[in-house]
């Protein structure tokens, strides 16, 4: 499991697999998840995949890299990146519970599958100054799945 936290941590930029847990309080580095949660979290990936489309359960698989900092359940709890239940189609930072950069509090639009995918790809590019410390997924067709996952579990 701390192979799959440090791996997850290192997709979005921080921590590494020395660093996987707080050995005070058995939180995943850096996310104030307790290991036990991500386990239980895991498990529920497992149980549901049967749900999605394929393409939103090979979204869900690559999404293990966002979970570290996103939530994606209705009513989840803003993490290092805010919650993404519900964001497609809302605006672009505004969602409740989670303090944006200034970059994306200004920022206008909304949140649809065209701007999650070039958002996705290059974060930094996007919206710059946003102090999301993910480099981007290069794969277009990882992309599309993940916003397949976003548009059917987060909606």
């Amino acid at each position: 499991m701390a192979a799959v936290l440090a791996l997850a941590l290192a997709g979005c930029g921080g921590g590494s697999e020395d660093a996987s847990t707080d050995r005070a309080t058995g939180a995943a580095a850096g996310t104030g998840m307790a290991v036990g949660s991500a386990v239980q979290q895991d498990a529920g990936i497992a149980a549901d995949m049967a749900a999605l489309s394929p393409l939103a359960a090979k979204g869900k698989r690559v999404y293990l890299q966002c979970l570290s900092c996103h939530t994606i359940e209705e009513g989840g709890a803003a993490r290092i990146g805010p919650n993404l239940h519900g964001i497609m189609g809302s605006p672009v930072g505004k969602q409740p519970g989670f303090g944006y950069s200034q970059a994306l509090a200004g920022a206008d639009g909304v949140w649809t599958a065209a701007l999650l995918d070039h958002w996705l790809e290059r974060p930094r590019e996007v919206f710059p100054g946003n102090r999301m410390a993910f480099a981007g997924l290069a794969n277009p067709q990882d992309r599309k799945a993940v916003i397949a996952y976003i548009e059917e579990a987060g909606n």
